[in-house]
């Protein structure tokens, strides 16, 4: 009896154990969906936090738009790119953080396209983190500038960084290219005064190109009246030129034109007999015209001849102003050899051929109403013999 129970009992046990299997494989997957492992919930939660990150940077939360940059392409990875899709999708993310305040993103984003080769885009990013307070990327915005891998200074902190970069260095090159920014004007608006003041003085460091931008500023001062009678100070001490720009619709008692002469001479009680018809820039422009074509800057030469020959920015000099073209041609500058073609079209066919011959060969081009012109003027032995000429002339260029 003993032994049929213990069978039936061992026979119980044999089938439980058969089926166990797949009834546990069962309880463990019912167990996984009701509470799940700490592995399964890690990776559920971080889906889920990446969502709420993205949902967030969506919406406009900096920190959330900066993670999303970073998830992508860390900061530290941003100055070599290696994956040009991941970081130009890193690279959306960390503008728009950027444009929204955050330094670190700014930066990632300037490095990111210093990385792509996107010189001129980096630099508007270097600008915004030097806005948001950092020094290095003001210093790296300033060096793209300076050597033309920027769009331009931006804005108000790009002048303001420049200067005192200018005031550091005491660079003729920055002084220069401020003087530039105030000439170009920021947001559009010219300051010529101020560009006036960093032209001269980077001229006075013997800069040739300030001293010609310099020239052309004062050369485009208007003519104006010159108070004699307002020129001394209390003591008696001679206080400095004193001049009114002139009224070109001033007008006297009589309605003659005077060009204000006689409301400016009522206006500043003075004696219309003590003023002088004068163009203040005139002199100082031409002084530093000569001294920087004596050092050799042929754009100089070209500027120098034409006021020279157009008799009205400088007083008329023709065969001074063409034989200064006639150096700047030599040395190859196109807007000496364009002028010499028009200033000899006229006159001496010949010679305007021979002009048009040598502007051509360096690059220059000459509207064909004008070549119809000379080969009106010219036969063809003339034509012949001035192309004979050009190909001989100023040969050491």
């Amino acid at each position: 009896m003993k032994r049929l129970l213990y069978a039936l009992a061992i026979a119980v046990i044999a089938s439980f154990v058969a089926i166990h299997p797949g009834y546990a494989a069962r309880l463990k997957n019912a167990a996984a969906l009701a509470h799940p492992s700490t592995d399964t919930a890690a990776g559920a939660n971080k889906t889920d936090h990446h969502q709420t990150i993205a949902d967030q940077a969506a919406k406009g939360d900096v920190e959330a738009q900066f993670q999303m940059g970073e998830m992508l392409l860390p900061p530290h990875h941003a100055g070599t790119v290696k994956d040009v899709k991941t970081a130009k999708n890193a690279l959306v993310w960390y503008m728009l953080a950027g444009k929204n305040g955050n330094l670190p993103a700014a930066l990632a984003a300037a490095k990111i396209y210093e990385s792509l080769g996107a010189t001129k885009q980096a630099a508007r990013w270097w600008y915004r983190a030097g806005q948001l307070g950092d020094i290095a990327a003001r210093k790296r915005f300033v060096d793209l500038f300076l050597k033309g891998g920027a769009f331009g200074i931006e804005g108000r902190d790009g002048v303001n960084w420049l200067t005192e970069w200018a005031l550091t260095t005491h660079s003729p090159v920055v002084k220069l290219a401020l003087g530039t920014v105030f000439e170009q004007g920021v947001s559009g608006v010219p300051n010529y005064a101020e560009a006036q003041h960093w032209y001269l003085d980077a001229a006075l460091d013997w800069s040739p190109e300030a001293m010609v931008r310099l020239a052309e500023i004062e050369l485009r001062q208007p003519a104006a009246w010159r108070l004699a009678d307002k020129e001394k100070d209390a003591d008696g001490h001679w206080s400095g030129p004193a001049y009114r720009t002139i009224r070109l619709s001033g007008r006297d008692q009589n309605g003659e034109l005077d060009l204000g002469r006689s409301a400016i001479a009522q206006e500043e009680s003075t004696s219309i007999d003590h003023m002088a018809f004068m163009r203040p820039g005139m002199v100082e422009g031409e002084d530093w015209l000569v001294t920087a074509a004596n050092l050799g800057m042929i754009k100089a030469k070209t500027a120098l001849g034409l006021a020279k020959l157009d008799g009205i920015t400088l007083p008329l000099n023709e065969p001074e102003g063409v034989w200064l073209l006639s150096q700047a041609a030599c040395a190859g500058d196109p807007a000496a050899l364009t002028a010499l073609v028009y200033y000899w079209r006229n006159s001496n066919a010949l010679s305007a051929w021979t002009m048009a011959e040598v502007a051509t060969r360096k690059g220059q081009v000459i509207p064909q109403e004008t070549w119809e012109q000379l080969s009106k003027a010219l036969s063809a032995r003339q034509i012949t013999r001035a192309k004979q000429i050009a190909q001989d002339w100023c040969p050491q260029n």
